[in-house]
């Protein structure tokens, strides 16, 4: 015989089950859902605190960034003058053929091209990350190829002249400069455009 023939509330006590089973699953369902809107927003906060930090942090790079371009522009400039003034020394065929064929104007051009520093630049090179990858490419080209500038120049003013070597010599100088003075003018031109932005904001101001 059924529960319910003994005792006639026993199916009244199943339904009153039932309900407390059904509102027991709701409540977990909602503590459920609760807790994963809860983790939603505590994650979006800190993605949202990360935005923020990495915000900071670039508008940091860019102003440490300008300020480099701004500390070694006269560095560049003088630089890169110095560098016109030798590439114009060994432009045309009558100053290549010269020389090739004069170990002492050889020696004077090494004398010149050693005579070329940029200090500021070298003083600031470890933080060459913070400026966009141009303008730290042409930073780094601009230090390292006055080494192999300076090099290559010695060693040509060291070899006897008519020693096929020294046509290997000029060509690499003379490339060699070419890629530093294009340097120097973009980094000058980056310096440039930043000074102008400063100007036209103390011009609203």
């Amino acid at each position: 015989m059924p529960l319910s023939f003994f005792c006639p509330q026993a199916a009244q006590w199943g339904v009153v089950a039932d309900y407390i089973n059904g509102a027991i699953a709701l409540g977990v369902g909602v503590a459920v859902y609760r807790l994963g809107t809860k983790t939603q927003d505590t994650s979006d906060q800190v993605a949202s605190m990360e935005r923020k930090a990495r915000g900071r942090e670039d508008a940091l790079h860019q102003r440490e960034g300008e300020g480099i371009l701004l500390y070694t522009y006269p560095d560049i400039l003088l630089a890169e003058r110095s560098l016109q003034d030798i590439r114009n020394k060994l432009t045309g065929v009558i100053f290549e053929a010269v020389y090739k064929g004069d170990r002492a104007f050889r020696e004077r051009i090494a004398k010149q091209a050693d005579e070329i520093e940029v200090p500021l630049l070298a003083e600031v090179i470890h933080r060459v990350h913070v400026l966009d990858d141009d303008a730290a490419g042409n930073a780094l080209m601009l230090l390292g190829g006055l080494r192999g500038l300076k090099y290559t120049s010695h060693l040509a003013g060291q070899i006897s002249d008519g020693d096929l070597r020294i046509d290997e010599c000029f060509k690499t100088i003379v490339e060699t400069l070419d890629q530093l003075i294009n340097c120097g003018n973009m980094l000058q031109s980056l310096g440039d455009a930043v000074m102008e932005r400063l100007s036209a904001s103390k011009s609203l101001a």
